[in-house]
């Protein structure tokens, strides 16, 4: 598991994120192999709800970051895939959803 937000952190490093982005990226996912490991030993709710507030405020932070939207989209598969390979139950996290830019009217 540890492997997996290894691989993830290196890709939230190597994408063309703001420095801003970036590091709240990294930040977000600092705490994730911790609870992840409570998870499983302890089985308990607490730690499912607080990864997922983890992910889904990781996912709104790459929203919200330019160039941000298709690294979301990996992190988004990267965790589903880790969670069937370790048999670990879903979240129930909804897949990002592209921001539209909004297009300014002149008249």
């Amino acid at each position: 598991m540890e492997a997996s937000f290894e691989d993830i952190r290196k890709l939230a490093e190597k994408a063309a994120l703001t420095t801003e982005g970036r590091e709240r990226v990294v930040h977000n996912l600092a705490n994730l192999p911790e609870l992840y490991e409570e998870l499983q030993r302890t089985a308990e709710s607490r730690f499912r709800d607080k990864i997922k507030q983890q992910i889904e405020s990781l996912i709104k932070v790459l929203r919200d970051t330019p160039n941000g939207n298709g690294l979301a989209d990996i992190i988004f598969d990267r965790i589903e895939e880790m969670h069937e390979r370790l048999g670990i139950p879903s979240l129930g996290l909804k897949r990002p959803v592209v921001k539209a830019a909004v297009k300014s009217r002149r008249k």
